[in-house]
């Protein structure tokens, strides 16, 4: 998977980033019979299995779950004032209105 990420989710990320910690994507399963995937961002350490992508200096990682879910070939970040965070392919928003947050 290719990771692209907007100028603007670039500034705003550059600005918030700790020392410490790596940015992550999390996919979870949300729902009953009409079964979605939630999306969030969290500031978070390296876990066993991690796939990384670098990221101006740092790392992305999104557990191997997740890529699953995703299951796209190209995923941009992206940043709106008025939305948050954004996960976009080519073909949908995937999720929209995200803050990162800690894990």
């Amino acid at each position: 998977m290719e990771i692209r990420w907007t100028e603007a989710a670039q500034v705003q990320l550059a600005e918030k980033w700790p020392d410490d910690k790596d940015l992550r994507i999390i996919g979870r399963y949300v729902g009953g019979c009409g079964a979605n995937v939630e999306y969030s961002l969290v500031w978070d350490r390296e876990a066993a299995n991690d796939h990384c992508y670098p990221l101006f200096g740092q790392q992305l990682r999104i557990d191997p779950l997740t890529v699953e879910y995703l299951s796209v070939p190209v995923l941009t970040i992206d940043y709106r004032p008025n939305q948050g965070f954004r996960l976009v392919t080519p073909e949908q928003i995937l999720s929209y209105g995200l803050q990162v947050r800690e894990a």
